[in-house]
């Protein structure tokens, strides 16, 4: 079994080669103004864009708990970077080719991502599998780095190699990465087949015409039945995916979530090779959200949050030891409650 070294939290991230492909659309009336051109991946031509270094913990990422990585498990007396972890949102991008003037920057920028798509099967930090990430290796483990018409496998970790800590990967860790990656990149470039350079002019009208109608589309993708239908079968091949490392490595998560940043709901079940089962329910509206969470083990636990506001309530019920508590709070006020089973 080969090992590679784990990366953490302040290893350097970046693409190569240090540009990512974009989608162009120049903003007016800056001249000379080039026709409007789709991104080509790993080419230099018709339009890319500069896209920064930045370490693994990226502020804005991890405020949008985007960043995976263990508290107290570290190298380094730093987080050990775990399977899932994505530098996410607001990474800087920089447009290069064929004019600085694009009027998609800041969409990319808002919605940047380099996201971990390999990690170890047998080897876990606080509980989740750690995460490799860098193109040149014996056994190449890239990051997938935003762009369009979809992303691209050229994400590197270059400082990860002064790590002295190194975690066992097999050849089926590797087999599922790779299928995972793919099917990420096939569902990408499923929903992004419509983008062609005709439609690249309709997006220009639609710059000149209003530009929040533009944004409103990107933050909120579902429009249509059509829309929906692209956005279930995105969700249950992640599903899939997630049942397949389940059954091929006898642990695992599998979640399903409806909506959009603006109002969701999820249904997340995971299981571990000690046979503890959690699932969870919650949804989401503005100003509100509810959660149920069910987790079995020696005992069990159930647990029940709802979120308004600045205020909120949760109520905690676990049973072990032939009794069982309960926790309820609202707004601060704590009250707890012991009975025999």
């Amino acid at each position: 079994m080969p090992s590679l070294p784990v990366c953490i939290v302040t290893d350097l991230s970046l693409p190569l080669p240090l540009y990512s492909p974009h989608n162009f659309a120049p903003v007016p009336p800056t001249p000379p103004v080039p026709l409007p051109m789709p991104a080509v991946p790993m080419s230099p031509a018709p339009a890319c864009a500069m896209d920064s270094p930045a370490t693994m913990l990226w502020p804005p990422g991890n405020v949008l708990m985007q960043n995976k990585y263990a508290i107290t498990v570290t190298h380094k007396r730093l987080g050990i970077i775990q399977a899932g972890h994505d530098l996410g949102m607001m990474l800087p991008h920089v447009q290069i080719a064929p004019a600085p003037n694009n009027f998609f920057t800041p969409l990319h920028i808002l919605f940047s991502s380099r996201k971990v798509s390999f990690n170890s099967g047998s080897v876990k930090a606080n509980g989740v599998f750690v995460g490799f990430a860098g193109v040149v290796a014996p056994v190449p483990t890239p990051k997938l780095v935003c762009g369009d018409p979809m992303s691209f496998p050229m994400g590197e970790v270059p400082t990860r190699w002064s790590n002295n800590v190194w975690a066992g990967f097999s050849y089926m860790d590797l087999a599922l990465g790779v299928m995972n990656m793919g099917v990420k990149l096939i569902m990408e470039r499923l929903a992004m087949r419509k983008t062609k350079l005709g439609e690249l002019k309709q997006l220009r009208k639609d710059q000149l015409s209003g530009r929040g109608a533009l944004i409103y589309k990107k933050m909120f993708p579902v429009q249509s039945l059509a829309d929906a239908k692209k956005a279930l079968t995105k969700q249950w091949t992640a599903a899939a995916t997630g049942l397949v490392t389940w059954v091929v490595q006898g642990e695992g998560a599998s979640s399903l979530t409806l909506g959009s940043s603006f109002a969701s709901v999820t249904l997340s079940v995971s299981v571990d090779r000690t046979n503890v089962v959690s699932a969870s329910l919650s949804t989401k509206v503005p100003a509100l959200s509810e959660s149920v969470s069910y987790k079995q083990d020696k005992g069990s636990t159930i647990a029940a949050t709802s979120n308004w506001g600045t205020g909120g309530a949760k109520v905690e019920r676990s049973s072990s030891g032939g009794k069982a508590t309960t926790h309820n709070a609202l707004d601060g006020s704590v009250s707890v409650e012991e009975k025999a089973l």
